[in-house]
């Protein structure tokens, strides 16, 4: 009997192992430490990319709902959450090549990435450098339009405030502009306060390079490629579809929702992500 309960024991050990394996860390394009973590066992891969001074913990609402069917993958960019913040550049693309360190890590048949605000510009270098065509992009709530390259004169006043006085005004920045007014008090704080405890240096260039790049370059790479490129997007911003359908994005809205839609209205986006990977949503 004891050996009985022991095999039990062992078995839901390894099966846990199998399914949830967190913390897992590889080292990027420069030797830092990027942290990530892996949920299920599906041959289709689903990468979940954070936005700028967040971590792999703002998927969390994504992971149980998806990891019965594909492996779900999570993780820290350079400089956010439990990796590394040793590179010396800070830019879209270096964030890109840690993507691609995780991605080097995984065994697929399919692959989505799937990256939230200058997550999904990762998304996008980490796509352009892949050498692989069986991938689809999932940009959420990032482009609308074509906000890029903004000059760099106007960029630097953009970020001045940033410079001064990081954590006030990133708590103050967030609180006003990214959400709506249902969304919800504490969700709004916790964020707020969140970001804002992020490095200020690395927040301010990383900001920088964001709106200053041109994004032009790996967006054509990958329509070349007939790499599909979806967008996930509040109603909350005006939207240039004449734009998006020229860049070859497919566009769907999620309506009264702030900016991280992923955490205000979880069951509304994976229900839409899910039919967009299983191709039933004609968008």
């Amino acid at each position: 009997m004891k050996n009985i309960i022991t095999s039990v024991i062992l078995s839901f050990a390894i099966g846990y192992f199998v399914y949830s394996q967190e913390n897992l860390k590889t080292k990027s394009f420069d030797g830092i430490s990027i942290n990530y973590s892996v949920f299920g066992d599906g041959k289709d891969v689903i990468l979940f990319v954070h936005c700028w001074m967040c971590d792999q913990t703002y998927w969390r609402n994504q992971i149980d709902y998806f990891k019965d069917d594909y492996k779900v993958v999570t993780v820290d960019l350079g400089g956010h959450g439990k990796s590394g913040n040793n590179h010396n550049d800070w830019s879209i693309s270096t964030l890109g090549n840690d993507v691609l360190s995780v991605i080097n890590t995984l065994k697929f048949k399919n692959l989505v990435l799937v990256g939230h605000s200058m997550g999904g510009m990762v998304v996008l270098d980490a796509a352009s450098k892949l050498n692989a065509d069986n991938i689809s992009v999932v940009l959420v709530d990032v482009i609308q339009n074509k906000f890029w390259p903004i000059p760099k004169d106007t960029v630097k006043k953009f970020i001045l405030p940033f410079e001064n006085d990081f954590k006030n005004y990133t708590k103050q920045y967030v609180k006003s502009i990214m959400f709506v007014e249902d969304s919800n008090d504490d969700l709004i704080e916790w964020i707020a306060n969140d970001m804002s405890m992020g490095p200020p240096e690395i927040g301010v260039k990383l900001t920088f390079n964001l709106l200053t790049a041109d994004y032009d370059e790996q967006i054509n790479a990958l329509t070349e490629r007939q790499i599909p490129k979806f967008l996930i997007n509040s109603d909350k911003w005006p939207l240039d579809s004449v734009f998006l359908d020229n860049m070859g994005f497919i566009n769907k809205n999620i309506s009264n929702v702030g900016h991280f839609i992923m955490l205000e209205k979880p069951q509304e986006f994976n229900e839409l992500l899910k039919n967009l990977l299983r191709g039933t949503d004609t968008f």
